[in-house]
């Protein structure tokens, strides 16, 4: 094994042990983490890496997932929420001490609880769209595309600058047939898998009511794709969450361990790492990957 990992850093090495198998065992879970920084995403080969951890941990326990991300791609969300179902007999939290938006949301809803606090944010869950040129969300592809055609079927011919019906008609041929199908998809896809996914979770699956409106606010229900949805508007919407206080022992134990990692993924510039309490996997790029057991490859 190449070792990366460098002599000062040591102490926080063993200490992120200790702090990890001290909440371990007051919660009696067994700890994941799963955290990325800006560059960092949720990537299709990402199930298999969680799965192959996961095989070194006690099997059948609750498992608590540190998550941080900003998103990524919706297509393995589904795997990693199995494969952390399967290993945690269907029973797992995830504790978010910063971010996790787009589709780190949507693997959140597959958790029996969520712990949120001060500091932790989740986001709307509608699907964004890579060009060439940009990225922009689905929805309001879809929305500039619907207010167009309303303008068109309600303009009033009699009253109205025959002008102005000319520049809506030149807004709608701007736009692309093939593009708009496949955000009108992207929106289908990414909320019948909300509804999914919720409809699975034992913790809201005998509402239905409920699943629908969740689904519809976090699909359709803000303005915009960055939209912060803190603890108390997650609640609100109806998801299992928990709160905690900067003063818990719980929050201070989490957030030393997620900033220790925070800490070292900056001085080592990495975009993604996995842990358990005796094993890490850090990304440094996509194309460069190193683990450890005994010490912290970074």
């Amino acid at each position: 094994m190449k070792k990366l990992f460098q002599e000062e850093d040591k102490y926080l090495d063993d200490k992120l042990d200790e702090l990890i198998k001290k909440v371990e065992d007051k919660l009696d879970v067994r700890i994941f983490g799963y955290i990325m920084d800006k560059r960092g995403m949720i990537k299709n080969e990402d199930p298999e890496t969680i799965c192959d951890f996961l095989l070194g941990i006690e099997q059948k326990k609750k498992i608590l997932l540190i998550l941080v991300t900003t998103g990524g791609y919706i297509e393995p969300v589904q795997k990693i929420i199995n494969t952390l179902n399967y290993f945690s007999n269907n029973n797992f939290e995830v504790f978010i001490p910063n971010l996790s938006k787009s589709a780190g949301t949507v693997l959140c809803l597959g958790a029996s609880k969520i712990y949120m606090g001060v500091t932790s944010e989740i986001g709307p869950v509608d699907t964004q769209i890579e060009t060439r040129d940009s990225m922009f969300s689905a929805k309001d592809y879809c929305d500039s595309y619907d207010k167009i055609i309303g303008k068109i079927k309600n303009f009033d011919i009699e009253n109205e600058n025959d002008h102005v019906l000319t520049a809506y008609f030149n807004q709608h041929d701007k736009f692309d047939n093939i593009l708009l199908e496949m955000c009108e998809k992207a929106n289908i896809r990414v909320k019948n898998l909300t509804k999914e996914i919720l409809q699975n979770n034992k913790s809201y699956h005998k509402d239905l009511d409920k699943i629908e409106d969740i689904t519809q606010k976090l699909t359709y229900g803000f303005l915009d794709h960055s939209d912060v949805i803190d603890w108390k508007k997650a609640k609100a919407i109806g998801l299992e969450v928990e709160t905690l206080n900067p003063d818990d022992n719980l929050w201070e134990e989490l957030i030393e361990i997620y900033e220790r990692y925070r800490k070292l993924m900056r001085k080592r510039d990495l975009e993604k790492i996995f842990f358990t309490y005796s094993e890490r996997l850090v990304i440094i790029n996509s194309r460069k990957h190193s683990r450890a057991t005994d010490e912290l490859d970074l």
